[in-house]
C-alpha cells in the first residue's frame, strides 16, 4: 500500500475533513498568528556586527535593492491568493523610520543604471538595508541551480554600498540559500536570511 492510499488521496472527497476546508477557514486570527510567528521565526541571524537590534537613535534608513517594495516573490514557491502582504518599505515605514528607498537593481540584472541613486540614498542615511537575493526566475520547481551565488550584479552593488562606510543590514531572500561568504568577510556588514 503506498502512502498516498493511507493518506487518503483516494477516498471521496466528502470522506476527507481538509478536502472541505477553504479560506474562511484559514484566514482567521489564529492562522495569521501563527503564519506572523512562522515568519519572525524563520528569520536567521547569520551574522550580528553589533547593530541589531538597532539602537533607537536609528532614525534615517536607506533601503535598497530588488526586495525593497516585492509583493508577490515574498509568497514563496507554494501559496495560495494572500490576504495581504506588508513589503520591507511598507514594515520599515510603519516601524517609524524615515525611509528612502531604491531599487538598485533586478534580482538577475547587470544594469548599473539604478547604482547612482541607491548609493546617493545610502550616503544620506544613518544606516543602510539591502533587501535582495533570489526569486522564482531563478529557483523554482523543475528549475534546479548550478552555482549558489548571488545573482546579477547584487554582489556589486552591496560592495558599493557598503564602501560608504555606513553600518549595514543585508536581508537575503528567497527560498534557497545564497553564498554570503563575501558578506561574512565584511566586518561592517549584518547578515540576515530568510
Amino acid at each position: 500500500m503506498c502512502s498516498c492510499d493511507r493518506a487518503g488521496y483516494f477516498d471521496p472527497p466528502e470522506l476527507q475533513p481538509y478536502r472541505q476546508l477553504d479560506w474562511s477557514d484559514v484566514n482567521k486570527p489564529d492562522a495569521k498568528a501563527l503564519a506572523y510567528r512562522a515568519a519572525v521565526e524563520g528569520l536567521v541571524l547569520v551574522k550580528n556586527t553589533g547593530l541589531l537590534p538597532l539602537s533607537p537613535g536609528t532614525k534615517r534608513l536607506a533601503l535598497i535593492g530588488p526586495y525593497t517594495n516585492a509583493t508577490s516573490a515574498m509568497q514563496g514557491n507554494y501559496f495560495g491568493a494572500a490576504p495581504f502582504i506588508v513589503t520591507p518599505l511598507q514594515g520599515a515605514i510603519a516601524a517609524g523610520f524615515e525611509v528612502q528607498s531604491a531599487h538598485g537593481t533586478d534580482i538577475d540584472g547587470t544594469s548599473d543604471a539604478g547604482f547612482k541613486e541607491a548609493i546617493d540614498i545610502g550616503k544620506s542615511a544613518d544606516v543602510i538595508l539591502f533587501a535582495g537575493g533570489i526569486d522564482h526566475t531563478i529557483e523554482d520547481e523543475a528549475k534546479d541551480r548550478l552555482v549558489i551565488t548571488w545573482t546579477g550584479n547584487q554582489l556589486e552593488l552591496i560592495r558599493q554600498l557598503a564602501a560608504l562606510g555606513k553600518p549595514m543590514i543585508i536581508v537575503q531572500f528567497g527560498g534557497g540559500q545564497v553564498d554570503d561568504s563575501d558578506l561574512l568577510a565584511n566586518d561592517a556588514v549584518s547578515v540576515i536570511s530568510s
